[in-house]
């Protein structure tokens, strides 16, 4: 999941595809839809937040980020949500690791989406009950 921020407008979106590309630095890729209204806060910006969302997210959350436009319904209400130190919301639940990144390249990759190379700033993994048990 995707979360940006331009002047006064915050969005996010969910997103399928994020992978690691460099260690170090620890530079990932993301993929988003070159129409969402995320792609082009974050092409203002070059900040967002990456989130990992856990098996138990409800689907009320996968339905309002996932299937609902930024551009047509206000998705993240003024102080619903927490801000990291970059400025940008974060869910707080439903997440097992976040990263505060900055973008260091983006390319169009099909006629729809745009690959953006992003470099971590900041970040951190929560540990999964199951297995805090081991």
């Amino acid at each position: 999941m995707l979360f940006a921020k331009n002047n006064d407008k915050d969005n996010a979106c969910i997103i399928n595809t994020a992978q690691q590309v460099t260690q170090s630095p620890l530079r990932i890729t993301v993929t988003v839809n070159k129409d969402n209204l995320t792609n082009m806060l974050i092409a203002r910006t070059g900040k967002l937040n990456l989130y990992v969302l856990t098996e138990s997210v409800p689907f009320d959350v996968i339905k309002k980020f996932g299937f609902v436009s930024g551009m047509n319904e206000e998705k993240i209400k003024c102080g619903e949500y927490k801000r990291s130190e970059n400025g940008i919301c974060y869910l707080s639940e439903y997440s097992n690791a976040y990263i505060s990144a900055e973008v260091i390249d983006s390319r169009s990759i099909v006629p729809f989406n745009y690959d953006k190379v992003i470099e971590m700033l900041d970040g951190s993994i929560k540990m999964a009950k199951s297995l805090e048990k081991m």
